[in-house]
């Protein structure tokens, strides 16, 4: 008996190890698969093979978070439970978001106990799925769990069976920890109105009598001007107004469409309510009452009049209502601003309005936790601190919504990016971002001491992003919409330099960016919160002292989780700077972001040169023929495919290498050529999008690896590794805004007014060259473009000005291919330019670069001497050398070794980048690297 006995507890012993195992082992096979099967570590080059590296929207491709390792303590714990089942049809869906979103409650628990019975951390119910202890963890393996409970059993959890775990190694950032959200909440209620940005103590005292008088002396009278025009809160629309904006033909018939109405109204509406904030900030700068008064009727007089407010076009034989498209004018600022100034019943009634009773979700809930991005929301982030910080001291919950807000900024903000400063949504709309990224850490530390932006990385690196990749005076990064030069960020960066003075990114960018023009930056304080937070801060700490400060010695940077590489060759004075960027992002393409993977710019003097090209605001066919289109970058096509407009058409950037001399960076974009088009998930979609001889089909791609050299002073060399599945042609594009012309076959050249730079390519196989400027007629011309153009034409349609947004007349844009005669599976292109400074378009280079050999050819660039493998069928090489033997790189498949003068180095892995230099400011330097995965694919963290 006691024989079966204890074969009985051994059998029970084995299974229950077993179950360990297998636990242990489903653990690990999660693990991975969070990683995202990272590629064998031991060779120099790694392949990505998941066809997306982040989530679409809101899906759950990560599955809950952290898990692994970390690299911040204390991290959050994330999780995302669907309010219904996808089986689930619409009727049921929106009856279940109705019932559970904002209603149901998670917990949460955190211990180094997986049996959670000692020494537990409990977040008690949550509105949100998001968690922090608020404390720093020890060393070792932390365990958590989450349950959720149903609106109607609060207090009664139904506890997921999984267990997650996350390991603290010692190693992580340490997050300074910010007070509790409650702690946040009793400051602000204990504080009279206002809270946002401004302090009551601060009204009238902020006019910088002492740190800017220019300003004064612009403000005062400017103010005192908009408070004696005492503008009208109404307006007029009618036919006249179409025929006074030249909306009429040549028989005098008006021609304007319904949109030109409801744009005009839309615009004075808006001039309504810019009238009144520039009354609000007269009285926020000055203390006078009358600025308050005034601005408190004009919103009265501006409610009434857009409620009640309609036109007649007799043209379109319509009336409008103002009520249709606005809901009247808003007095809820006032709460805030003073609530002194307004009735007992308008407090009551706006109060009312905001709050009504019920427990109702905050706008975007339950997706700006759980999304990679969401522009709008996050250029809008200030407005969910606004609104609850006004009301909480009048509702329960407001109360709890500014606790979420409070704790969504703790765990996501800024949200463009991981940790290394740069915008995964381009720089083209970075600008806009600048009315919070200084103003919110501002209020939270004049608030409660706590400094957001030592406690950010992100914001730690996001002056050196814009050193790198959008240097001021420069031309911006060009992979995104917005045209113009790149975001500058004056107020953000000009508070960090505040708060964080010991950042030498921040004093930097201070100090290479000018103050705004004083009537600017009063008209600024009309629009938002970025002015306020200067003025706010000029009276607490002193200016920051960049006495002394240098140019950054380094002349090249990389921002791996964005997917960026800047190049440079003088960040002290701009016009005599080359710059160049690559772009291959592991977040793909989506929002403002361009199909644009391995892409490069080239700028001059601060002005493009090889650049971008397209209009932002240029119609439907030009959107998605031509300016949202890889084809209209510097990068291949391939077949005569574009590139995925997709979140899985990413790229990444496996290595960068940096000397004095020499810089250097690889992108992959191999995962690019999917077919994949946003425009293909909508409503109403054009069958062009599926149409393979439109470009937008998957040729099949399996390689591409773009090797990006700059060779100071004037040199930008590029290796293309090209491979398909089959035989396909390659071409590789070549764009200006401003000119080119074509010096030979394979031979071009473009200008600006600080260069000229010619592009020569060589390629072991027959190439042709094109180069193309004219516009195709488009609609207003009475074509149909898909009936009256051939589909190879149809990208170079004249852009559309439906929005009287592009320059008169539409400046030419010049497209430059070198295209192969033959299909290849295989394909090398090796893509020499040289900068001419100071050139025009008259000038013409003395010689033109030639090859030698035939595989294996050798071109003198300059100074350098270059080597590159041609035969796609082997090994990749790439040998660069300088004559005065100072300088080498040794990279591609085939390296195994770099020599510089009498000196020798064997790489540790063959395959890797080598790269030497003798007598750098930092001396003599040695660097052999493999490719290297991203953060945002290795941690378990927040997006």
């Amino acid at each position: 008996m006691k024989k079966l006995l204890y074969l009985f507890l051994l059998f029970v012993f084995l299974l229950s190890t077993r179950a360990q195992i297998l636990k242990r082992e489903n653990f690990q096979a999660k693990i991975k698969r969070f990683t995202h099967t990272l590629p064998d570590m031991s060779q120099a080059e790694k392949f990505l093979t998941d066809s997306t590296l982040v989530p679409d929207g809101i899906s759950d491709v990560w599955g809950p978070q952290p898990q692994g390792i970390v690299d911040e303590n204390c991290p959050w714990l994330h999780v995302i439970v669907p309010m219904y089942e996808e089986s689930d049809i619409n009727s049921v869906r929106k009856a279940k978001i109705a019932r559970l979103k904002y209603k149901r409650r998670f917990y949460f628990e955190l211990s180094q106990d997986p049996s959670f019975k000692s020494n537990v951390y409990r977040s008690g119910p949550k509105r949100w799925s998001f968690y922090n202890p608020y404390r720093h963890l020890e060393k070792g393996k932390w365990y958590w769990k989450y349950g959720v409970a149903d609106p109607d059993t609060p207090d009664k959890p139904v506890w997921n069976d999984e267990v997650y775990c996350f390991e603290i190694t010692g190693k992580e950032f340490m997050v300074p920890i910010p007070p509790t959200p409650e702690e946040f909440v009793n400051t602000i209620i204990s504080r009279p109105a206002p809270t946002y940005t401004l302090l009551w103590e601060e009204y009238g005292k902020l006019l910088p009598t002492e740190t800017w008088p220019e300003m004064v002396d612009f403000a005062v009278p400017w103010y005192e001007k908009k408070y004696q025009s005492d503008n009208p809160m109404s307006f007029t629309v009618n036919d006249q107004t179409a025929i006074d904006a030249g909306y009429v033909d040549a028989q005098g018939n008006i021609t304007a469409k319904p949109l030109f109405y409801t744009q005009k109204i839309r615009t004075l509406t808006g001039q309504l309510g810019r009238y009144i904030s520039d009354l609000i900030a007269g009285y926020l700068l000055t203390g006078e009452i009358k600025y308050r008064d005034r601005a408190i009727q004009k919103s009265r007089d501006a409610d009434e009049f857009i409620r009640n407010a309609s036109f007649r076009i007799n043209h379109l034989d319509t009336t409008f209502y103002i009520v249709d498209r606005e809901n009247g004018y808003s007095m809820n600022q006032f709460i805030d601003i003073c609530p002194e100034g307004l009735t007992q019943a308008e407090i009551d009634t706006i109060v009312k309005q905001e709050y009504p009773g019920t427990w109702t979700p905050p706008e975007d809930f339950e997706s700006a936790e759980h999304s990679i991005y969401d522009q709008h929301l996050w250029q809008e982030i200030q407005n969910k601190f606004k609104r609850p910080m006004m009301f909480a001291r009048y509702h329960e919950e407001a109360r709890e919504e500014l606790k979420y807000a409070y704790e969504l900024w703790l765990f996501r903000a800024p949200s463009l990016g991981r940790n290394d400063g740069g915008s995964l949504e381009g720089d083209g709309y970075m600008g806009v971002h600048d009315n919070y990224l200084g103003a919110i850490p501002w209020m939270l530390y004049k608030t409660m001491g706590y400094n957001n932006f030592a406690a950010s990385r992100w914001f730690q690196n996001m002056g050196k992003y814009l050193t790198y990749i959008n240097p001021f005076g420069g031309a911006g990064s060009g992979y995104c919409d917005g045209d113009g030069g790149g975001a500058t960020m004056p107020y953000s960066i000009e508070t960090m330099a505040h708060l964080v003075p010991d950042n030498y990114w921040n004093l930097w960018r201070f100090k290479t960016i000018p103050r705004q023009a004083a009537n600017k930056f009063t008209s600024d304080l009309g629009k938002g919160d970025k002015a306020y937070t200067l003025l706010s801060l000029w009276n607490y700490m002193p200016l920051p002292d960049t006495t002394g400060l240098e140019a950054p010695k380094e002349l090249a940077a990389l921002f791996r989780d964005i997917g960026e590489v800047g190049m440079h060759t003088d960040l002290g004075n701009v016009e005599n700077n080359l710059q160049v960027t690559l772009h291959s992002s592991p977040y793909g393409s989506l929002m403002h972001t361009h199909p644009c993977q391995n892409a490069f710019n080239l700028a001059y003097g601060g002005q493009d040169l090889f650049w971008k090209t397209g209009f932002y605001n240029g119609g439907g066919w030009h959107n998605l023929l031509s300016y949202k289109c890889s084809r209209a970058h510097n990068t291949i096509m391939a077949d005569g495919q574009v590139q995925g407009f997709h979140r899985t058409a990413y790229g990444w950037i496996p290595r960068f290498a940096h000397g004095d001399k020499i810089s250097y960076a690889v992108g992959d974009a191999s995962k690019a050529y999917n077919g994949k088009n946003r425009y293909q998930e909508g409503k109403d979609v054009s069958p062009i999008l599926f149409d393979y001889k439109y470009g937008f089909g998957n040729p099949g791609v399996t390689k591409f690896r773009r090797h990006l050299v700059m060779l100071r002073p004037n040199h930008v060399l590029i290796y293309d590794e090209l491979e398909a599945q089959n035989p396909i042609t390659w071409e590789f594009r070549l764009h200006s805004r401003r000119w080119m012309t074509q010096l030979g076959e394979g031979w071009l050249m473009g200008t600006n007014d600080y260069a000229a730079a010619s592009a020569k390519m060589f390629c072991k196989e027959p190439i042709t060259t094109t180069l193309r400027h004219k516009y195709m007629p488009n609609e207003e011309d009475g074509i149909d473009p898909e009936k009256d153009l051939k589909p190879e034409d149809m990208w170079l349609l004249r852009p559309s000005d439906d929005e009287d947004k592009l320059p008169d007349p539409i400046p030419e844009h010049y497209h430059g291919a070198f295209t192969t005669t033959g299909k290849y599976a295989k394909m090398r292109f090796l893509t020499v330019i040289e900068i001419h400074p100071g050139k025009d378009t008259t000038f013409v280079p003395e010689t033109e670069p030639v090859a030698t050999g035939t595989d294996m050819i050798t071109v003198q660039a300059g100074d350098y001497t270059i080597i590159a493998q041609m035969n796609g069928e082997e090994p990749a090489y790439l040998e660069i050398k300088n004559k005065d033997n100072t300088a080498a790189l040794v990279t591609g498949t085939a390296a195994q070794s770099i020599t510089l003068g009498n000196e020798t180095k064997t790489a540790k892995l063959p395959g890797s980048t080598l790269l030497m230099e003798k007598g750098t400011y930092k001396g003599d330097i040695f660097i052999e690297t493999t490719d290297t995965i991203p953060d945002m694919l290795i941690y378990g963290n927040k997006y």
